[in-house]
């Protein structure tokens, strides 16, 4: 079966260069790139989408044009130096790779996993799962691609917690991972939001060159309040539990989650809801919460305050969901030390800590009042 690449939908796997070179002979990238010309207006339009969250919409423009319009882009996001939008970058672009992923044919999805740098056969007598009856009949479903293990473990980390894609519910033969149709685009789609991540951070940008886009992107910025002043838990907020919530004090599971929250990363549901029931319980209100999430590249507010809210307790069956146990945190890949902190649960450790801080704190006051007192 033939290979066809839409570059509107997959633009970081093209060859920029070449595509220039061919439909614009003599033309050079900061050209293209001005502010005025179509295409960097076509790369401030999609800055502007992705900030406010929307998705990457197939424009008027032809697939070459999308794929210079893309490197512009990221490169104006590289010039703007800031992580968050990097990574919403990342995760808009794999989104909308997603969504025509999944109606690829299986030669097309092996030649873009190869493109990726994945490791991976397109096998030629696939397994067959028997899955169900119908009619009678035993129906199958087919595993026709086969990804190197350690390939495998890297892109499918961040959704280890979904069981169907766990290493142990796969099959694995001489090194390699067998995934239906259903689960290797999953896989692709996570491939292609590193893939991103790494190409622009390997990005060398001329400031000077781009400087008139950059001014346009700027004014985006402002005008979408990108560097609003976010949430910050270590004034935190008053816990008729707790006291003040303070960060010093989280264990730090919590503390790397809240990290990877401030910095924009995509994190898994299990992380987002452990989070979420950790803040609550410690006494932060929801809106600061919504805050937080507000940095997460797939942020959309309205669904985010229900799911806080019913984390939360505030709504539905009105219960009070408890953080995940230490135990279960190790087990899901959300526990960044080696050992443990000595409790079950990451609410005990918080709690263990501020008392230690407390006592810390009221054993230095003595000091200092018997120094003030010879």
């Amino acid at each position: 079966m033939a290979v066809i690449i839409d570059y509107s939908y997959y633009p970081f796997i093209a060859d920029v260069n070449s595509i220039i070179d061919y439909r614009w002979p003599g033309a050079s990238f900061t050209t293209l790139a001005d502010p005025e010309n179509v295409i960097g207006k076509r790369a401030l339009t999609l800055l502007e989408r992705i900030i406010r969250g929307r998705d990457i919409s197939r424009g008027q423009l032809s697939a070459e044009e999308e794929v210079v319009a893309y490197y512009v882009l990221i490169s104006v996001v590289k010039a703007l130096g800031d992580r968050r939008l990097i990574n919403r970058v990342a995760i808009a672009y794999s989104k909308h790779a997603y969504e025509k992923l999944r109606h690829e044919n299986i030669p097309t999805l092996v030649a873009i996993a190869r493109r990726l740098g994945i490791n991976i056969i397109e096998t030629r007598n696939p397994p067959r799962i028997p899955v169900k009856i119908i009619r009678g009949t035993l129906a199958f479903i087919s595993k026709p691609f086969a990804v190197y293990f350690k390939d495998y473990l890297k892109f499918s980390a961040r959704l280890s917690g979904e069981p169907k894609y766990r290493i142990v519910n796969q099959i694995v033969h001489k090194g390699y991972v067998y995934l239906d149709k259903e689960v290797f685009p999953r896989i692709l789609e996570e491939a292609i939001t590193i893939y991103i991540q790494e190409q622009i951070n390997k990005l060398n940008v001329d400031l000077e060159a781009l400087k008139p886009i950059l001014e346009k992107a700027r004014e985006i910025l402002s005008r979408t309040n990108w560097h609003r002043i976010h949430v910050s838990i270590e004034q935190g907020g008053k816990s008729e539990a707790i006291g003040i919530i303070d960060f010093e004090s989280f264990p730090p599971c919590m503390s790397k989650i809240v990290e990877a929250l401030r910095s924009g990363e995509n994190l898994s549901h299990q992380a987002r809801f452990t989070i979420t029931a950790f803040l609550a319980r410690i006494g932060m209100d929801v809106d600061d919460i919504l805050e937080l999430f507000r940095n997460v590249p797939d942020f959309n507010e309205k669904i985010a305050r229900y799911q806080i809210e019913h984390i939360a307790g505030l709504r539905g069956s009105r219960k009070q969901y408890m953080p995940y146990s230490c135990q279960t945190m190790k087990s899901l890949g959300l526990c960044p030390i080696v050992g443990d902190c000595g409790a079950k649960n990451p609410l005990t450790v918080y709690r263990r800590n501020l008392w230690r801080k407390k006592k810390l704190g009221k054993k230095a006051s003595g000091k200092e009042q018997k120094q003030e007192n010879s």
